[in-house]
C-alpha cells in the first residue's frame, strides 16, 4: 500500500475515535443537536403531578379573639413562709428601752458602781423580809463579779462566809423541820456522842417487881428556830412518841413535856439534839411494833412545824434480852 492511503486509513480511524462522532451512526442533519429522550415521556399521563393547592381563608372565618383587661390571667403573689414563733415574739416585743427593768435588777448595778444607798432605794420596792435576803446576796455576788474564787483573799472569804453564814440564818425559819438522825442507845453524853444499840435488838418487857427495860432515843434536829429574845437565843419544843402494832393500830403513846424547859443560849444554834427516854410499858406483849417519835417547833407558835421518823421497836420476854429472830 501506497504511503497516502496508509495516511487515508489513519485519519478515518482516529476520525471513528472521537467522541461525537457520528461516522459509525445514521446521517443526519449537521446542524441539529442531540436531543436525550425523556424515559418517563411515554407514561406522562400516568406521572403527571397535580398542582399544588393552596387554602384560602376568609377574615371574618378565624376572627382574632381580643382579651380584655378583666380577662386577662392574673397571677398570683406570693408570700414569703411564716417565721418561726419566736422571731415573730423577738419582732413584736418592744424595743428594750421600754422594757419595764426590776428593782432589783437597779440595785445590783448600783451595788457593782459602789452606790449602796441608791441600791437602798432599790430595795424598798420589796417587802421588808424580802429586802433582808436581797441584802445578803448582792454583797456576794458583787464580790464574785469582780473575782474569781481562788483569787479571793482570807478577809473577803470571811466575809462571804458571814454573809452566806446570815442568809442561812434568815432562810431557815421557812425550812421544814427535819430529823437528822435518830437510833436507839446504850447511853446519850452530847451531840453526836453516843453508842447506839446493836441492830434488831429487843427490849425487855416488864416483870413483877421490875420496870421495863429502859429505852433512849438520840434524836438530831436540823432547820428549827433559833430566834433571838431577852439578849439571847432561844428555841422551844414539844415531843411525843407513840408505839403501833403490825396492823397499825396504836397500842401506847406518851407525850414529853419539854416543851416547858425551852433550849437557851448565848451562841444562835444551828444543830441540836434530845435525848428520849422510857420505860418498856407493862401494856405491850412481846412482839415487833412501830415506834414513831414526832418532834414540833414551837418557837413561833403562829407557825409550827412538825417532823416525824419510825422505826421498828421489839419487845422480849422479860428473862430474855436477845434479839428476836
Amino acid at each position: 500500500m501506497s504511503q497516502r492511503g496508509r495516511r487515508t486509513i489513519g485519519v478515518v480511524l482516529a476520525a471513528m475515535l472521537l467522541p461525537g462522532c457520528g461516522l459509525l451512526r445514521p446521517s443526519q442533519p449537521a446542524s441539529a443537536p442531540t436531543v436525550k429522550k425523556d424515559p418517563f415521556q411515554d407514561d406522562e399521563k400516568a406521572f403527571t403531578k397535580p398542582p399544588i393547592q393552596q387554602a384560602k381563608f376568609e377574615p371574618e372565618e378565624f376572627p382574632l379573639k381580643r382579651f380584655e383587661h378583666s380577662q386577662r390571667i392574673q397571677v398570683p403573689a406570693l408570700e414569703p413562709p411564716p417565721l418561726p414563733k419566736e422571731h415573730r415574739q423577738a419582732l413584736s416585743a418592744p424595743p428594750e428601752s421600754q422594757l419595764k427593768r426590776e428593782p432589783l435588777t437597779d440595785a445590783l448595778q448600783c451595788i457593782l458602781e459602789n452606790k449602796h444607798d441608791e441600791a437602798l432605794r432599790c430595795l424598798s420596792a420589796y417587802d421588808a423580809e424580802t429586802q433582808e435576803l436581797f441584802l445578803g446576796l448582792l454583797p456576794t455576788l458583787s464580790i464574785l463579779s469582780k473575782k474569781k474564787v481562788t483569787e479571793l483573799s482570807a478577809a473577803e472569804v470571811a466575809v462571804l462566809h458571814e454573809q452566806l453564814y446570815s442568809l442561812i440564818g434568815t432562810l431557815r425559819p421557812r425550812t421544814p423541820l427535819a430529823i437528822a438522825k435518830v437510833c436507839y442507845c446504850e447511853w446519850v453524853k452530847g451531840y453526836g456522842n453516843y453508842k447506839p444499840m446493836p441492830e434488831g435488838h429487843a427490849f425487855a418487857a416488864p416483870a413483877p417487881g421490875r420496870p421495863g427495860e429502859l429505852v433512849q432515843l438520840y434524836v438530831e434536829l436540823r432547820n428549827f428556830v433559833n430566834a433571838s429574845r431577852h439578849g439571847a437565843f432561844e428555841t422551844r419544843f414539844s415531843s411525843a412518841v407513840e408505839i403501833c402494832d403490825s396492823r397499825g393500830e396504836l397500842v401506847w403513846s406518851y407525850r414529853f413535856e419539854d416543851e416547858k424547859q425551852p433550849i437557851r443560849s448565848r451562841t444562835q444554834l444551828h444543830d441540836w439534839f434530845n435525848n428520849y427516854s422510857f420505860h418498856v410499858p407493862k401494856s405491850l406483849p412481846p412482839g415487833v411494833y412501830q415506834l414513831t417519835i414526832q418532834v414540833t417547833d414551837e418557837t413561833v407558835p403562829e407557825s409550827r412545824r412538825v417532823a416525824r421518823q419510825h422505826l421498828e421497836f421489839r419487845v422480849a420476854p422479860s428473862a430474855a434480852r436477845v434479839a428476836l429472830k
